[in-house]
């Protein structure tokens, strides 16, 4: 305890002093050229993060859209792969009664 060093402040400088180390707690890089910079870049990351994930959104509503065509072309083929199935096997009987 003797090695400690104590030193009366006034409360006005004790309060002003706790504002400052509070304000340092929640932004410590704030008014530095540093922290500007970072600040900045984590702003230009935010944007771009943004602008990704509506990408992404996008892309997904277009894949479902492109599904959901996909299936739409499938139902109409269904009947077209019947009608030529039914064509193949006519033509291999008529091959077969021309041999």
């Amino acid at each position: 305890m003797d090695e400690d060093e104590y030193a009366i402040v006034s409360k006005k400088e004790f309060l002003a002093l706790k504002r400052e180390l509070d304000k340092l707690k929640k932004n410590p890089l704030e008014g530095s050229e540093h922290g500007e910079t970072l600040q900045a870049s984590i702003d230009n990351l935010n944007r771009s993060l943004n602008t990704m994930l509506e990408v992404f959104k996008q892309a997904a509503d277009e894949m479902k859209l492109e599904e959901h065509d996909t299936e739409l072309v499938a139902k109409q083929m269904g009947p077209i792969n019947d009608k030529l199935d039914t064509l193949i096997d006519q033509n291999q009987k008529i091959a077969k009664g021309i041999v």
